[in-house]
């Protein structure tokens, strides 16, 4: 679950750095792609977390959000 709840520092960075670049519309096109792969790494990070998570809780005969609350972990929404 921690595993996959976060990107490593520098490609949180990078990911930042590229995420502003698109939104003020100056990404290349390699940057684009890039972003996209980085996109598509955080989207499976996502899966195998929420997946973790959802077997964690229903041991634990509880729901997924109250389960992140009791573990400390945040939605992590702005994260990634």
């Amino acid at each position: 679950i921690f595993e996959n709840s976060r990107l490593p520092a520098a490609e949180q960075r990078r990911f930042n750095r590229l995420r502003r670049k698109r939104q003020a519309e100056t990404l290349t096109k390699s940057e684009e792609a890039e972003l996209q792969a980085l996109w598509q790494g955080v989207e499976q990070m996502n899966v195998v977390r929420l997946e973790a998570l959802t077997k964690l809780a229903q041991r634990h005969g509880t729901d997924v959000l109250t389960l992140m609350r009791e573990l400390g972990l945040k939605e992590n929404r702005d994260v990634f």
